[in-house]
């Protein structure tokens, strides 16, 4: 779970990231949101995002839409709705993309500083198996030459 959130903010953050530049650079917004959708390394996280291009295609707003998909949480969503109404959408996007990355970013450094000293004491719990084997090893062989 703590390791598919950190792959879903890193994808949802690349995702708004494009979109923010497709839309900043003139693209509309349904081919901004195909192409943007296609960005997302996660297979049913892209499939959700392209139907929700088609949901935007049908009329419904962005921020409604992205918001149906469940996969964005409410700061997100919040944002992209004053963006939208405000007609700055591309700034925003981009902001939402730059939070969902410093989350990311800081789950990482979480999982990091506890996989360290973790490591550490797996290692020396088998290094210190291994010399508990040879060492009972060493000894039993000396048990038999002394009979």
């Amino acid at each position: 779970p703590y390791i598919g959130s950190i792959l879903r903010d890193s994808s949802l953050s690349r995702y708004l990231s494009t979109l923010a530049l497709l839309i900043g650079n003139g693209v509309r917004t349904q081919p901004a949101l195909k192409i943007a959708a296609q960005s997302s390394r996660l297979s049913k996280q892209r499939k959700t995002l392209l139907n929700c291009s088609d949901r935007v295609g049908a009329g419904i707003r962005l921020p409604d839409a992205l918001e149906e998909t469940e996969l964005f949480d409410a700061n997100v969503i919040s944002l992209l709705q004053v963006g939208d109404e405000v007609n700055s959408l591309a700034a925003v996007a981009r902001r939402a993309s730059d939070m969902l990355s410093e989350r990311a970013k800081k789950k990482t450094d979480r999982l990091l500083a506890i996989a360290a000293p973790a490591s550490t004491i797996i290692m020396g719990l088998i290094i210190g198996g291994l010399v508990i084997s040879v060492m009972g090893t060493l000894l039993n062989v000396n048990d038999v030459a002394l009979q």
